[in-house]
């Protein structure tokens, strides 16, 4: 099977910056993806369009089609006293955190000045060019459940099947007055 839009692409991959440096070294491990929904950058699904199974292809791409560009607003001072943790605080280390939707991202300590900490919550990746060295394992069929439970989540809407917590075996029913979440995490 060649790899087109829906198809689930199962495949390895080395990442590197433009000096040839491992960033990433998934080559044993398999990856899983979508094709055609945007969960990969563009340039690398246009590279692995049409390939089949056994197909190696590298591709480089520039830092507004990875991992976007640097962003200096997302490089700030905060008190120390903000990271809950009972270790020494050190440049270099790395926390997780979650915005206000509740996505989670990392943040990196880059220096620190008395109680204060710069933070970098930029992607570790944002600013460079890399290429993705690629081997396709696998091309299949996208199941029509998975799929549409992935685009809707991508969407930010509920695919979960869950129901709501106000007992209604409706939540699109005009008896349901449930407040849109039942703690299922995708509303």
């Amino acid at each position: 099977m060649k790899i087109e839009k829906n198809a689930t692409v199962e495949l390895t991959y080395v990442l590197k910056d433009s000096e040839g440096n491992i960033l990433e070294d998934k080559k044993d491990q398999i990856t899983k993806y979508i094709h055609g929904i945007n969960m990969m950058p563009k340039p690398v699904e246009d590279a692995l369009q049409n390939k089949e199974a056994g197909a190696a292809v590298s591709v480089t791409v520039e830092p507004k089609d990875a991992y976007g560009e640097a962003d200096e607003s997302l490089i700030m001072d905060v008190p120390i006293s903000n990271f809950q943790t009972d270790q020494e605080i050190k440049v270099g280390d790395i926390f997780e955190t979650s915005d206000p939707e509740g996505n989670p991202f990392l943040i990196k300590i880059i220096e620190i000045n008395g109680d204060q900490a710069k933070i970098d919550a930029n992607h570790p990746f944002a600013g460079k060019t890399v290429t993705f060295e690629l081997e396709v394992k696998n091309v299949l069929e996208t199941p029509a459940d998975a799929l549409e439970r992935i685009t809707n989540s991508i969407n930010g809407e509920c695919s979960c099947g869950c129901g709501c917590d106000c007992g209604c075996d409706d939540r699109n029913s005009d008896d349901c007055d449930c407040d849109d979440n039942c703690g299922c995490g995708c509303h």
